[in-house]
C-alpha cells in the first residue's frame, strides 16, 4: 500500500516530492528487482506530476544499473519504459556503450537479448544501432563474443536471425552481416547442424535479395504485357478451337494443344512489341512536327 502513498505525494509538486526520486536513485536495484517496486517506479515516472528533469534523473540511474535490470523480469520493465516510453533524447546512444562489455551474456539471455534487439530496431539514433552491430560482427576484438553467441542455439541464434530479418537495417548492411555470419558458421563447422538450419535459410534469403529478378515479386517486362482486348480475343479463339474438338481428340492430341497455346502467346508478344514500336514511332514523328513548327 506504500505505492498509493507515494502516488499521493507526487501531487505536492517538484519541490516537495523530490525525496521520492532521491530514494529511487539511491536504492534503484533494490527497488527495481521486486514485482511491486518496479511497477511503482514506472507508475511514478509516468505520472503527469513528474517533471522531465526528474525523469532524466532516474533514467541516469537506470542506465548505470542496465546490466542487472536487463536480466531481471521486473527490472526489464523499467528499461522498456526508458527506451519505448520516456522519449528522452540520447537514451539509445547512452545505453549502447554501457552494454558492450557484456554483449555475450546479454545476447544469450532470454530477457536481455530483447533489450539488445530494441537498440537495433529503432530509427531515432542509428549511431547507437551501428555501435551494437559493429561490435557483434565487424570488430576483431569481439570475435570470441560472436562465436559464443552463435554457439547458443536457443537465444543467441534466434537473436541473429531477427537481426538478419530486421526492416530497420538496410539491405546492404544485412548482406554484410549475413556474409560475416556465414564465414563464422563455416569456421566453427556449424552449418550442417540441425539447430542452425533456419539461420542458414535466413542467410540465403538475405543474399538472394541482391540478385536481380530473384524476388518472387519481380514483374513481367512491360514489352511482354498483353492488352485486355487482345487477351480476350486470343482466349475466345482458343475456346472456339477447343470446342471443335471432341474429348477423345483432346486427350489424344496434348502436344498439338500445347503448340497451339505457344503460338497464341508468341502472337501476343509480337503484337505487343509491334504496338510499342508503333507508339514510339508516332511519338518521334509528333516531336519532329513540333520542332519544325
Amino acid at each position: 500500500f506504500g505505492n498509493y502513498v507515494v502516488q499521493c505525494c507526487l501531487s505536492l509538486g517538484p519541490l516537495q516530492n523530490q525525496f521520492i526520486f532521491d530514494a529511487i536513485v539511491d536504492s534503484c536495484w533494490e527497488i527495481a528487482q521486486g514485482r511491486f517496486g518496479a511497477r511503482a517506479v514506472r507508475a511514478t515516472l509516468e505520472s503527469p506530476h513528474v517533471t522531465k528533469r526528474q525523469q532524466k534523473y532516474v533514467a541516469a540511474s537506470l542506465v548505470q544499473h542496465a546490466l542487472l535490470l536487463a536480466t531481471n523480469a521486473n527490472g526489464a520493465l523499467l528499461l522498456i519504459w526508458l527506451l519505448d516510453t520516456s522519449g528522452i533524447p540520447g537514451r539509445y546512444r547512452v545505453l549502447a556503450p554501457r552494454l558492450l562489455p557484456h554483449l555475450a551474456r546479454l545476447c544469450t539471455h532470454k530477457l536481455a537479448s530483447l533489450t539488445v534487439l530494441k537498440l537495433i530496431n529503432q530509427r531515432q539514433e542509428p549511431d547507437a544501432r551501428a555501435v551494437i552491430l559493429d561490435a557483434l560482427f565487424f570488430t576483431p576484438q569481439y570475435a570470441e563474443v560472436t562465436e559464443e553467441i552463435l554457439h547458443d542455439q536457443v537465444h543467441g541464434v534466434n537473436l541473429i536471425q531477427k537481426i538478419l530479418s530486421s526492416s530497420y537495417i538496410e539491405l546492404k548492411e544485412r548482406q554484410r552481416i549475413a556474409e560475416r555470419v556465414k564465414q563464422m558458421l563455416y569456421k566453427l563447422k556449424l552449418q550442417h547442424i540441425q539447430g542452425y538450419k533456419r539461420l542458414v535459410e535466413e542467410i540465403n534469403m538475405v543474399m538472394v535479395d541482391s540478385v536481380p529478378g530473384a524476388s518472387l515479386g519481380a514483374g513481367i517486362p512491360s514489352q511482354f504485357s498483353i492488352s485486355p482486348s487482345l487477351a480476350a480475343a486470343l482466349h475466345a479463339k482458343y475456346l472456339a478451337v477447343s470446342n471443335g474438338m471432341g474429348n477423345e481428340e483432346q486427350l489424344e492430341q496434348p502436344q498439338s494443344t500445347a503448340a497451339m497455346m505457344a503460338n497464341f502467346y508468341a502472337a501476343a508478344v509480337a503484337a505487343s512489341i509491334s504496338t510499342a514500336n508503333n507508339n514510339a514511332a508516332t511519338t518521334e514523328e509528333k516531336n519532329e512536327e513540333d520542332n519544325n513548327t
